[in-house]
């Protein structure tokens, strides 16, 4: 899970300036979301029959038989929560482990799956985004989303 920024036009922004998503989700001023993405929400560009994707970065490519798993990062900070920072606690370790960004797994076709290091098109099922309250943890409604390519206005 990711946090991220809505702006008042609906684009979703994961900690730099492209916008990842544009989403119709009514969001109260200052309210603050987390973005969850289950790995089976991706597949790669060769082998869906169309949508909206994102380009990223391969850290690593996991062929498990019927299945491939793809992980990548994006430059949104991860979401802290007490859970998250217990556990933390209990490594020894603390939230500056994790770093700037967010890990991802994508569970694509093994039959199309990009070489490791190699940045990959991934499609997003769109449909399959998860949005929740931060403080809450309240799932949020959504109706139509697409990903999109863009910038900060």
């Amino acid at each position: 899970m990711a946090g991220v920024e809505i702006d008042a036009v609906g684009k979703v922004y994961g900690g730099d300036t492209r916008a990842l998503f544009d989403v119709s989700i009514h969001v109260e001023d200052g309210e603050e979301l987390i973005l969850g993405i289950r790995p089976e929400a991706f597949e790669i560009r060769a082998a869906a029959n169309s949508g909206p994707s994102i380009t990223v970065g391969t850290d690593l490519v996991e062929q498990l038989g019927s299945e491939a798993f793809v992980h990548f990062n994006l430059p949104s900070p991860p979401v802290v929560t007490a859970d998250l920072e217990s556990s933390l606690k209990d490594e020894g370790t603390d939230i500056e482990s994790l770093g700037a960004g967010t890990k991802f797994t994508a569970r694509v076709s093994p039959d199309h799956m990009p070489p490791p290091l190699v940045p990959a098109e991934l499609v997003v099922d769109t449909s399959k985004l998860h949005f929740f309250d931060k403080p809450t943890g309240a799932r949020y409604p959504m109706t139509h989303h697409v990903i999109t390519a863009g910038t900060r206005p």
